[in-house]
């Protein structure tokens, strides 16, 4: 298993921030995260969160597969920013992505880790939107199972 170069995950995180044209303070304050939160991230000092990993890739129009990979440049990304993205798929880039970060998962523990631990946050906060979706569906099967009877 190969680990996580936080350092070279920081540096991609800094050149991708300086393309978009924004100081730490800037990009900390759309993505809702402390400069210094930032700033540890770029030193490779701390592990960055999935939150900010997943709003990151979203702002900059790269997957999350780049960000924590090693062996990526900017100069030969190995992916599809969303500008330039087919859309062959029913779900758009969606499908890729989660493809890509199901690929790295096998590889990544820490990946893993971070997507059960968004999807328990998003469970958590919206336990009612998700109770009245299945609600929903049930009741959309049991029309079409009335009518096919």
């Amino acid at each position: 298993m190969k680990n996580i170069d936080l350092k070279a995950m920081g540096k991609r995180i800094k050149d991708l921030r300086r393309r978009l044209g924004l100081n730490q303070e800037q990009l900390g304050q759309k993505l809702k995260f402390s400069k210094t939160t930032i700033c540890d991230y770029e030193k490779g000092k701390t592990v960055p969160s999935f939150e900010f990993l997943y709003h990151f890739s979203e702002l900059t129009g790269v997957s999350l597969d780049f960000l924590v990979s090693p062996g990526f440049d900017l100069t030969r990304p190995g992916f599809d920013t969303q500008a330039e993205a087919g859309n062959n798929s029913p779900f758009g880039n969606y499908y890729r992505e989660v493809t890509n970060l199901l690929d790295y998962m096998k590889k990544s523990p820490l990946v893993l880790m971070a997507v059960i631990t968004m999807a328990n946050d998003y469970i958590y906060n919206n336990k009612a939107l998700i109770e009245n979706n299945i609600k929903m569906e049930k009741e959309k099967r049991e029309k079409e199972n009335k009518f096919e009877s």
